[in-house]
């Protein structure tokens, strides 16, 4: 764990990512010698996720969870890489779980794990829409719009998230217009205000 915990302090992402690795070495080693080891699973998950290795991510968070059903923390991580590799209502449902499960608890951080999940799901949308433009720059038209497209509704699921954040609607709407969706440009600029 104290290799994937240096890599959160690590500003140089090339760093952070031999750590991650590092640390997903030492995971492997505690499952060779403790197969019931019942935190590595998730762990595993997590550094998957941070390295944007979505599908391996996606496999130890489910293994994660058919040991510990209620970890919010790996079903949240868990949807957002559904929803990162295109299997959307998968994630959304598994955000759904994080969010009850997180309510259920008693921690009062439900609120907060709502705040965070929107941020990153802004985030990731941001990122697809941004990849679409750099498709169009380099004139493959269709990668493009399903890119930006892909952004776009993943953005709309951060507002669903949080639907008082303007920053998401304002994003959304710069957004929409760029895509020539003038009527969702409208709406949703109107709640960022």
């Amino acid at each position: 764990m104290a290799f994937s915990l240096d890599a959160i302090n690590e500003t140089d992402a090339a760093k952070a990512a031999a750590l991650e690795r590092r640390a997903i070495a030492k995971y492997e080693q505690t499952l060779a010698l403790d197969s019931t080891h019942g935190m590595v699973r998730a762990a595993m998950g997590h550094s998957y996720y941070l390295l944007d290795d979505y599908k391996n991510a996606v496999q130890w968070f489910e293994a994660s969870n058919r040991i510990d059903t209620a970890s919010v923390a790996a079903y949240r991580e868990l949807g957002i890489c559904k929803i990162a590799l295109n299997r959307t209502e998968e994630g959304w449902n598994d955000l759904q779980t994080a969010f009850r499960l997180d309510s259920l608890s008693g921690t009062g951080r439900a609120a907060e794990t709502k705040r965070i999940t929107a941020d990153d799901l802004y985030n990731m949308g941001c990122k697809a829409f941004a990849y679409g433009e750099t498709y169009a720059v380099q004139g493959e038209a269709a990668k493009a719009t399903g890119f930006k497209e892909f952004g776009l509704n993943i953005l709309f699921l951060a507002y669903g998230i949080e639907s008082s954040r303007k920053d998401i609607a304002a994003g959304i709407a710069e957004r929409a217009g760029k895509l020539g969706d003038t009527a969702r440009q409208q709406k949703y600029r109107k709640l960022a205000r």
